[in-house]
């Protein structure tokens, strides 16, 4: 391979994006530097350069390595005058304050690469190993050659090679071509979280001293008091889980907490106490797979026989925002003063907001430090558990999330968001902004027909493209039907796999698609010609006027529904004389986002709140949050919206997970059922026939249908 095609190869994968540490494990907060992180990397992409991170131990001879040979050849090999590739370590980072933070954190985040030089077993490099790993960073791992650490780097991680770097001989591309050397985390999937406690006490490690066959986690002598019985290490950490869990049951059983945890997730929770061990033994697969699906993992740190392959594990957790606890083992027994162990806490640039000491001398004390700190855990967790798993998968942990409204006109002359679309994007905000996730409410989507003559092709061909161009690559909530949001239209159509030439086309049968989903609406229209009646026309949106009552009917037509429709009976807002519940529907569907630059990097995806009137569109919030709003719902007192939105969002959770093992991407779609009103007092205003605030509250709501999409097709 040549120069030029190895250095373009190299730079075509360093480019791809990767996501941030969110949240971050000293605050359990977000990260204060992620818009600042995304600035930095959008300014090099538009400026061509590149910039790589070392992390490496402070020792005298490896940084000469760096120094001489590694940063040289990086630099001087796959830079250029027009496109610099440059790389630093951390004590080249001039700022204040935590080390971890400003220099660790925020380099590993906002660079291109990472290279990791793994010939020693140091603590801090094979946590920030696990960090740059948890975040999809492209590493590049080295070692001295003959070291039995770097050799045994090259076996366990699966998926990665390891360079053997010789003394200082300088490096050559025809040997180091380090496009070939990238190891990166595989893309995420959806995965729901399983209620299991992990523990992590010793895995082998040749030539280190955990590498010892009775499973003490250590072969430096004796480190249990002679005159007791000898536990190990796993099994006090399993007796106090158990007995925390039991405790925290009856906490929560009681009612001690204000926050309400549903009934449904109490036997999950018991769960908690069957904590699992991972073998010595076990694979790199095995233990990812196992913390990935970990409500909380347990690794032991500390003390002079660590494994620092525990410090790998401990950074990947909190790259990936996972529940985990360090816990330093310290030992205060043996015959020799020399044997003692004085607290030794985490590597030197590594702190955690979970983090306790296990001293073997006083074992008992560990229960009610885990008990209150597995509290904390389960509290914030199981109160939504569903639900924030869902996000956490969809938008990625604290990530960012584009919500569009479409844009009625007004007769006089102006666009403007419908009372209800506002109110659920106000919703959606808000729960975004209480779970750091970082919202953007979109320009409104102005209709077709206020834009382009839809009689002329190009214009509409160039209409479709600006839609599309606005939902590309980023994590969507579309909130409106058709007859409102057009960006609704083009979404179903390219779901349903309809040919663009039938969008907005209103004599296109849309209902002899499988799974399609029509919104329509009756009107009290006496004809097809009468002002009544919308000049909107869309594919999957239609307007009715035969047989209208008083109260019209609206709902969806689609093929997996019962009588191949279903409907209710609506009430306006302007009917003020004793109007009564009603039914409406609502429409929610979760898709992989169609609209990607690239097929490589994570998997976004599009939310389509799709209800057939305002305050069904504003009930399918609730379902998505439990209920930020107290403003517009007068709830059943039987009805607990946080327990429904639980019990919806785990058949979801369920249903996503099902259809990820498809060869092509597949979507979910549901019908939610809403019943509305009756008015509560005062709500109606007198003389004016109509209130200063819309009458209509929402008092229940439900899943009654569900069904997978058709694959879809991402060009």
């Amino acid at each position: 391979m040549s120069n030029e095609s190895e250095v373009a190869k190299f730079k075509s994968k360093i480019i791809k994006p990767h996501r941030r540490i969110n949240p971050c494990f000293m605050t359990g907060k977000g990260c204060v530097y992620t818009e600042q992180i995304d600035r930095e990397i959008e300014f090099r992409k538009n400026s061509k350069t590149y910039s790589g991170f070392m992390v490496l131990p402070f020792q005298p001879n490896i940084s000469v390595f760096y120094e001489l040979c590694l940063k040289r050849y990086i630099q001087g090999g796959y830079g250029t005058k027009e496109e610099p590739v440059e790389i630093m370590k951390a004590d080249q980072v001039r700022k204040t304050g935590y080390i971890i933070c400003e220099k660790i954190c925020k380099k590993i985040q906002e660079s291109d690469f990472v290279v990791v030089d793994v010939s020693v077993p140091n603590a801090n490099v094979f946590y920030e190993m696990g960090l740059a790993y948890g975040i999809g960073q492209k590493v590049i791992i080295v070692y001295h050659k003959g070291s039995s650490i770097g050799e045994y780097v090259t076996n366990y991680f699966a998926g990665s090679m390891a360079y053997a770097y010789a003394d200082l001989t300088p490096l050559s591309i025809n040997q180091f071509q380090l496009s070939a050397y990238i190891w990166e985390r595989e893309n995420r999937t959806l995965v729901e979280s399983s209620p299991i406690t992990l523990m992590l006490d010793s895995l082998n490690l040749p030539g280190h001293p955990s590498d010892d066959s009775n499973g003490k986690g250590g072969g430096e002598g004796a480190r249990f008091n002679p005159n007791d019985i000898d536990l190990k290490f796993s099994t006090h950490i399993a007796a106090s889980v158990g007995v925390a869990i039991d405790n925290i049951l009856l906490r929560i059983e009681n009612k001690q907490q204000t926050l309400r945890i549903p009934t449904t997730y109490y036997p999950l929770i018991e769960q908690l106490k069957n904590g699992e061990l991972v073998q010595s033994n076990a694979s790199f697969r095995e233990i990812l797979e196992k913390i990935n699906q970990s409500f909380c993992t347990m690794i032991r740190t500390g003390g002079k026989d660590c494994n620092p392959m525990m410090y790998f594990w401990l950074g990947y957790c909190h790259a990936q925002g996972k529940n985990v606890i360090p816990i330093t083992a310290i030992n205060k027994y043996g015959n020799d003063k020399n044997n003692e162990e004085d607290i030794d806490d985490l590597a030197f640039d590594i702190r955690a907001l979970w983090h306790m000491t296990f001293d073997e001398k006083f074992p008992v004390r560990l229960e009610s430090e885990l008990e209150e700190t597995l509290y904390q855990m389960i509290v914030s967790d199981f109160v939504e558990w569903s639900r924030r798993r869902f996000w956490d998968e969809v938008l990625e942990k604290r990530g960012k999330v584009s919500i569009f409204t479409g844009a009625l006109h007004n007769p006089i002359g102006r666009e403007m968001i419908g009372d209800w679309d506002l109110r659920a994007a106000s919703e959606l905000t808000s729960y975004f902004a209480s779970h750091q996730y970082r919202a953007t409410i979109e320009s409104p989507v102005y209709q077709i027909e206020q834009v382009v003559d839809k009689q002329q092709a190009v214009e509409r061909d160039q209409y479709i493209r600006e839609l599309e161009n606005m939902l590309r690559d980023k994590n969507c909530v579309i909130i409106a039907s058709p007859d409102v949001n057009p960006l609704t239209e083009i979404v179903l159509g390219k779901i349903y796999g309809i040919p663009q030439a039938n969008w907005f086309d209103p004599n296109f049968n849309a209902e002899r698609v499988p799974n399609a989903v029509i919104a329509f609406k009756q009107t009290a229209a006496s004809g097809k010609d009468s002002e009544n009646l919308s000049k909107v026309k869309r594919t999957f949106y239609q307007e009715m006027d035969e047989g209208v009552t008083d109260k019209p009917e609206r709902g969806f037509k689609a093929s997996f529904l019962d009588d191949r429709k279903i409907s209710g009976q609506f009430i306006s807002q302007t009917k003020t004389n004793n109007p009564g519940e009603f039914i409406v529907h609502a429409h929610l569907a979760i898709v992989p986002n169609p609209y990607r630059s690239s097929l490589e990097g994570e998997q976004k995806y599009i939310v389509l709140l799709n209800g057939v009137s305002g305050p069904a569109t504003f009930a399918l919030t609730h379902v998505l949050t439990g209920g930020v709003s107290k403003e517009f719902v007068s709830y059943d007192p039987s009805f607990d919206p946080n327990a429904e939105s639980e019990k919806i969002m785990k058949q979801i959770l369920e249903d996503l997970n099902t259809i990820k093992k498809k060869k092509q991407p597949t979507g979910v779609q549901y019908i939610i059922q809403v019943k509305v009103g009756p008015p509560q007092p005062d709500a109606l205003s007198k003389g004016s026939g109509r209130g200063i605030f819309d009458w209509r509250h929402i008092s229940h709501w439900e899943l009654v249908k569900t069904t997978d999409m058709f694959p879809l097709k991402i060009y």
